[in-house]
């Protein structure tokens, strides 16, 4: 569902020219694991992207859906300015993101081991953030909506 992340996150990389160890211990994850990111071979979590995103001075969402490689070489921070359309457009791309990893938590959640409190805990944690976001995808569309 990440449509530009693997092709995104190894342009920024490139453009700070930073090697995949580099970025991986900025991010306190091993070099294999950036490979995997940049290789569409995994999605990475969530703390993950924020770090990403705040790392290169990029909006989550450009780093997840849009194709910075399109985008004059130098991304500045907060973004480039949207129209309105444009913001109700990526809006929806959130929701659907949003709504797959809930569906893919509903389902980790029905299929994991009572026992494992400190799975539990992750998977609660996962939850109360899903529900943060559509408090702040509702915010969005309210302030739209003005």
């Amino acid at each position: 569902m990440m449509n530009n992340l693997s092709k995104n996150l190894k342009l920024l990389r490139k453009r700070k020219g930073l090697s995949q160890t580099q970025l991986a211990e900025k991010a306190n994850i091993t070099r294999s694991r950036l490979a995997a990111y940049e290789s569409k071979n995994v999605e990475p979590r969530m703390e993950i992207l924020i770090f990403m995103a705040n790392f290169f001075e990029v909006s989550l969402d450009d780093l997840i859906i849009a194709d910075i490689s399109t985008q004059k070489s130098e991304i500045t921070v907060g973004g480039p300015k949207r129209s309105k359309s444009e913001l109700e457009k990526r809006l929806k791309e959130l929701e659907t993101l949003l709504d797959s990893q809930k569906r893919m938590l509903q389902f980790k959640w029905k299929s994991s081991d009572p026992v494992n409190p400190d799975l539990q805990k992750a998977l609660y944690e996962l939850d109360n953030f899903a529900m943060i976001s559509e408090q702040a995808i509702l915010l969005c569309h309210m302030a739209l909506e003005r």
